[in-house]
Formats: C-alpha cells, sequence, structure tokens
C-alpha cells in the first residue's frame, strides 16, 4: 500500500545552530524552576513569583563531577541530583519544554536515553503524570517513572517502529485490534493518523483501563471502541497479577511483585470480535506480558481467514517462562505451524525457527 504524508512519524533531525542555544536556554530555564518564556518577559517578571533556583547544569568532565557530591554527570553535563518542584507554579510547562528540548537531540547522540531517565527521576514523586508526544497526542500516566513515560518524554512517541509497521498494513479504513493497549500509546497515535479506520484497545487491567479511557476521551479518538477484557485461550477465570504504578504495564498472569492476584474472567478474542461483529482484520498487535500464546489460541476462526490478519507481537524470553507448561519462543511456534512467515522487525530477518532468548517485537504475515 502507497503511504502517504500523514503516516510519517518523523525521526529528529540534527538541530541547527539556532535551535541548540534556543533549547539550552529552554533547558537552563527548565532547572532555574521557571517556565521557558522570552527574556524580556522574565526581566518583568515579579519577584514574588519566582520561584527558589537551583544550580544550572554546567559543562564538565566525569572525572571532576565525579569528585562533587550533590551533581551526577549525564553526556558531559554536571546536573543536581536532587530537585524539588513542589512549590513551582509552572511544573507542566516546565516538563514539556523540558521533553521539546531532548527531543530535539539526535537519536543518535550518547547519552540522550540517559538524561530523559535522569530528569523523568527528578519528577518521580508526581502522579499523576502528563506528556505529549510528536503528534500532539495528550497522554496521562499513572507514573513518569515506568517505560512508556520515558519513550515519550525522551523521544516523542512510544514504540515508533512498531507503529510505522502497523500503519504500513493497515489501509485508511481497515481495522487494527490491539490487545494489551495499556494507556493508549500506540492505539491513540495510529487512530490519529488513520481517523476513518477502526480500532478496538483492549485491556485487562481494571485501573489502566481507565486510564486508557481518559486518554481516548482526552484525545477525542472517536473511533477506537475500548473493551475490558483479558484475552486468553478459553472463558476460564484466571488469576491476574496487577502491577504497581511506577511498572503500570506490567500487568500479567504470571505471578511478580510479591503482590496477591485477582481474578479476571477470560474471554477468546474470536468471541470478543463475533460480539462487534467483525469479520475483518487488518492488524492485530500483541503485547501481553508473556500471554501472547494465550492469546493467539483463542484467535483460531480469526487466523484460519481466508485473509488472516498481520500480527504483530512482543517477545520477552522472561516473560513467556513465567506461563504455566510454556516455553519461551511458543507463540512463535504456534504461529510458524499455521503457515505464518514470522521476520524479526529489529533486523528484519526472517525467522524460520523460534528465537529462544532475548526480546524483539515480531511480524508474521501468512500469504494467501
Amino acid at each position: 500500500m502507497k503511504r502517504t504524508g500523514k503516516d510519517k512519524i518523523d525521526s529528529p533531525r540534527v538541530p541547527q545552530i539556532s535551535v541548540i542555544r534556543r533549547s539550552q536556554e529552554q533547558f537552563a530555564a527548565t532547572f532555574q524552576g521557571r517556565p521557558p518564556f522570552g527574556a524580556a518577559h522574565r526581566r518583568n517578571e515579579g519577584a514574588q513569583h519566582a520561584p527558589p533556583a537551583t544550580s544550572l547544569p554546567t559543562l564538565t568532565s566525569p572525572k571532576k563531577s565525579a569528585q562533587k557530591s550533590g551533581f551526577l554527570a549525564v553526556g558531559g553535563l554536571e546536573l543536581p541530583a536532587q530537585v524539588s518542584f513542589d512549590s513551582c507554579p509552572f511544573v507542566e510547562p516546565m516538563i514539556q519544554a523540558a521533553a521539546s528540548c531532548v527531543q530535539r537531540l539526535p537519536d543518535a547522540l550518547p547519552g540522550k536515553t540517559r538524561l530523559g531517565r535522569y530528569l523523568l527521576r527528578l519528577l518521580a514523586g508526581r502522579s499523576p503524570a502528563t506528556l505529549r508526544d510528536r503528534l500532539g497526542c495528550i497522554y496521562e500516566l499513572p507514573s513518569y517513572a515506568e517505560a512508556i513515560a520515558l519513550e515519550l518524554f525522551t523521544f516523542g512517541a512510544y514504540q515508533r517502529d512498531t507503529q510505522k509497521l502497523i500503519l504500513d498494513h493497515l489501509s485508511d479504513s481497515g481495522t487494527f485490534i490491539d490487545v494489551g493497549a495499556n494507556i493508549g500509546s500506540i492505539s491513540i497515535p495510529i487512530a490519529r493518523m488513520r481517523p476513518d479506520a477502526r480500532i478496538v484497545s483492549i485491556e485487562a487491567d481494571p485501573t489502566v483501563f481507565d486510564t486508557l479511557t481518559r486518554n481516548i476521551d482526552i484525545n477525542h479518538a472517536t473511533n477506537i471502541a475500548a473493551v475490558r477484557e483479558l484475552i486468553g485461550a478459553n472463558s476460564n477465570a484466571i488469576d491476574f497479577y496487577r502491577a504497581p504504578a511506577t511498572h503500570f504495564g506490567m500487568g500479567s498472569i504470571g505471578p511478580q511483585f510479591g503482590v496477591r492476584p485477582v481474578s479476571l474472567q477470560q474471554s477468546t478474542l474470536d468471541d470478543v470480535l463475533a460480539g462487534r461483529s467483525i469479520k475483518q482484520v487488518d492488524v492485530l498487535k500483541i503485547d501481553v506480558e508473556g500471554a501472547e500464546l494465550s492469546v493467539l489460541q483463542g484467535a483460531h476462526h480469526l487466523l484460519s481467514l481466508p485473509r488472516p490478519p498481520v500480527v504483530i507481537f512482543e517477545f520477552q524470553d522472561w516473560a513467556e517462562t513465567r506461563g504455566a507448561s510454556q516455553s519461551a519462543g511458543d507463540a512463535q511456534r504456534f504461529l510458524l505451524s499455521k503457515q505464518f512467515k514470522l521476520y524479526n522487525t529489529a533486523d528484519r530477518s526472517e525467522l524460520t525457527t523460534a528465537i529462544c532468548a532475548g526480546g524483539t517485537m515480531i511480524l508474521a504475515i501468512k500469504n494467501c
């Protein structure tokens, strides 16, 4: 399918000198506890509105930084190890300005992810979190401390490569099923770029599902239907282990975090789609913390159609081995047995046998 301009998820470009200077001013303003307004505005700003300033980041050598207490070296910058934002009335504009500065940096720049992680660590105590992506979509998150927040803050999108894959195979008026939709960080931008597509976002965790529905409403994503279901191989009740706010994307049917499980009723994907009269699916994305095989087993009818969907799913060896009577790579073996061709999205290589170690996103296509 020919891609159009609206499909593009821009990769960051190397900033021009003027942009670098402006970004440095915004970055410094952020650490002074002030919004990144113009210099004239700052001069006229009343002293009573300025919160206490903290030390500005300064260029330093790693050796010198290591000798000073209370500072952390990040990518050649000497940054204060602790900064309090509690008394600042401009926290949200500051966060967005800092995110914009970090996103302007080239992705290949050493230390970019570390810088984003450092800045978010300063905000770890704030809840809920609010971030925007490069498309202007707004997300409420349970915490700034999770990987989704890190990617949104640092790169302006969550799993950009996965989003591009979905767009490559989703027609303008097609159907996309997102199993393990979490807070909507993939469903919502896809809905923005495919406004005429039908999208079903499925999330099992009741608390995360509430955040998902709020994000759908905030972004006026009227082409998304949110479904709270635990998708599995059958309709039996099963133990579900919820994750804390700092790991909100990791709810699982495998024991974790030392928490007591809650009992949730499973539904098969075939039943959920039949209940919504969905007969054809273009793309199926699955990210369910090691339960991908169970989801696929409950999609027998969907995967047996003359034109089955393209399947994009996560593989993590440690997650798959938590399941009872399940080995790493079983979801891949299941699709290979159904005559799907599998590709490792990291290097675009075809997989004739299952990957059993490490982690990656996998693309599965059945030629009909």
